[in-house]
């Protein structure tokens, strides 16, 4: 019986993946180890065909490739200055806020505050419907409620949704949230 590996890299799981694409494996076969050999989280099914695909066009690199557009200018020293003084007068001020009035991109000025204050980014994995206590607990029964309803207004609509929700006992709602255990 294997063990998982829990510290891995991404690059350390793209070799593994060059390696056993290499050997002829097939995509879902490579997934399956991956995620026997490092966890679920380490790969997806999707990233790994994407992978394998890329390694079919002759990819060789395994890390980040260089990617056309605009460099990075807005990570440096001056800037993050800029950023710390307007913050310093203004602690509720939007990240659009500080970006309008230094004219740097957004998305720039936040990967530099999460990296200057060694946040940590976490990934979290894709939506899954079986997992949103609303989409297997909550519409089904609502979809029935309102089958075959018809609303002269929109407030009429609004009215009948309050009127439900309202009407529905507590035992509806522990009962979606302890489903989640056996999903």
């Amino acid at each position: 019986m294997t063990t998982a590996i829990k510290e891995w890299s991404k690059l350390e799981v793209r070799a593994v993946v060059r390696f056993l694409f290499s050997k002829g494996i097939k995509p879902s076969e490579i997934h399956k180890q991956i995620a026997e050999t490092y966890g679920e989280g380490a790969m997806s099914r999707s990233r790994v065909y994407q992978w394998c695909s890329w390694l079919w066009e002759g990819r060789t690199s395994l890390g980040h490739e260089p990617k056309s557009g605009r460099s990075k200018t807005s990570t440096n020293e001056e800037n993050t200055a800029r950023v710390d003084e307007l913050i310093r007068c203004d602690r509720r001020m939007k990240l659009r806020e500080i970006a309008l009035k230094l004219e740097i991109p957004k998305t720039n000025l936040t990967q530099q505050w999460l990296q200057r204050y060694g946040w940590e980014i976490l990934h979290h994995p894709a939506y899954s419907p079986d997992l949103a206590p609303s989409d297997f607990h909550l519409f089904g029964p609502l979809k029935r409620h309102f089958g075959g309803m018809a609303f002269e207004t929109k407030d009429d609509l609004i009215s009948e949704l309050r009127n439900w929700f309202d009407n529905l006992d507590v035992d509806f709602f522990r009962v979606g949230i302890n489903s989640l255990l056996s999903r």
